[in-house]
């Protein structure tokens, strides 16, 4: 295990948590990248170690456990002189010995003076000492310490500045924040209460509407109950005067019910006569019907007889029109034949002829391939050609 203290190296205490790791190696990184800063470049490899093993818990602990072994072992003193510090000052941020790190444990050196000779110290042991951009101007300069002290004691007090002044904005914000949620609270608790009025006016109106109501509903009851006494009386008097009808009009209509019954017999007895007389009628209409229907009948048989013969008629002819039609069938179906066998003569004479002339014309497209070969080898040869021999 190496013999840094990450924690020193990162400017962080040993109970700080992941964020706070993250973020002094943000800042360190920032301070000591190698396109920055191309003197920090051995540091920036120490503080990516120290990264790495803080921010792995398991690598954390068995690393703490280390630590408190040497603390316990060789003593706060000894160990700050094994410990290699970082070789530039740039490894130290504003913030390394600031709230974080004082409020959690105390400091290994006593002072920041004493933090920074010690860096310095390492630097002027560091190869890169001499460089342009080693903030000093050279390595055996002793007065330049001041200075680069002097300097790091401002970029500690313009960081301190910047924290403050972005704690105050902070609480200036938190101020902000607390003064428009009370604000917003008021709006709401006021909007509250005027809904609440709303409601309360909502429902005093509906009171004094059903109420109105209520009053109304009663007049109408009271004038419905003087009108149904009215109906009451009234109803009275014309059942009486309804009962004195009644009887009346029962008497009369007894009376007349009487003359009713008389004349009803009357008109009973006629009938009953009328109806003999129309007895006898429909029996003397249903003997003329039976007559009527008698005869109708023989009639519809002679009528029926004779379709009957007309019938066996057609069927003669019929039969004889039937048997000429076959006959007719038949001496068209075996003209037919002869038709059909006559065009097939001819199709298959007419195949001969077409076939005889196919090969006629085979045998001269060959006789013509052949003397056309042979014509073109004996150009080819260079004889003299007549045409006339080779004339189809």
């Amino acid at each position: 295990m190496d013999k840094q203290d990450y924690y020193t190296i990162l400017g962080i205490s040993r109970t700080a948590n992941k964020d706070a790791i993250r973020q002094a190696y943000k800042l360190k990184a920032l301070q000591l990248h190698p396109d920055k800063n191309p003197n920090g470049e051995a540091i920036f490899k120490l503080v990516v170690n120290a990264y790495q093993t803080l921010n792995d818990p398991t690598k954390r602990s068995a690393y703490d456990r280390e630590l408190t072994r040497r603390d316990r072992g060789f003593g706060a003193h000894q160990f700050r002189q094994a410990a290699p510090q970082p070789s530039s000052p740039a490894a130290y941020p504003s913030s390394s010995y600031g709230a974080d790190a004082g409020a959690s444990r105390k400091p290994r050196y006593a002072t920041d003076e004493q933090l920074f000779k010690d860096a310095y110290e390492q630097y002027k042991k560091s190869p890169f000492s001499a460089t342009p951009d080693g903030g000093f101007r050279g390595v055996n300069s002793e007065g330049t310490f001041a200075e680069w002290f002097k300097k790091k004691q401002e970029e500690l007090r313009r960081a301190e500045e910047v924290t403050k002044a972005k704690a105050e904005y902070a609480k200036n914000l938190e101020r902000e924040e607390k003064r428009r949620a009370e604000e917003w609270r008021d709006m709401q608790r006021r909007r509250e209460e005027e809904r609440e009025e709303e409601v309360q006016r909502e429902q005093q109106a509906d009171v004094e509407r059903h109420l109105r109501d209520l009053a109304s509903q009663k007049r109408e009851l009271a004038e419905e109950r003087r009108r149904l006494a009215e109906e009451r009386a009234e109803v009275t008097n014309l059942a009486a005067e309804h009962r004195f009808t009644r009887d009346m009009a029962h008497k009369q209509r007894g009376q007349e019910l009487a003359d009713a019954v008389r004349r009803a017999d009357a008109k009973v007895r006629e009938a009953q006569e009328q109806q003999m007389l129309h007895e006898a009628n429909e029996r003397a209409k249903a003997e003329e019907r039976a007559r009527e229907e008698k005869l109708k009948r023989a009639e519809e048989e002679r009528a029926l007889e004779a379709e009957r013969a007309r019938e066996r008629q057609r069927q003669k002819e019929a039969e004889a029109a039937e048997q000429e039609r076959n006959r007719t069938t038949a001496e068209l179906g075996e003209q037919r034949k002869r038709v059909i066998a006559q065009m097939m003569s001819e199709r298959r004479r007419h195949e001969e002829e077409v076939s005889a002339m196919r090969r006629e014309t085979d045998r001269i497209e060959a006789e013509m391939k052949a003397k056309l070969e042979a014509l073109r080898a004996a150009k080819n040869s260079g004889q003299t050609i007549n045409l006339d021999e080779w004339k189809l």
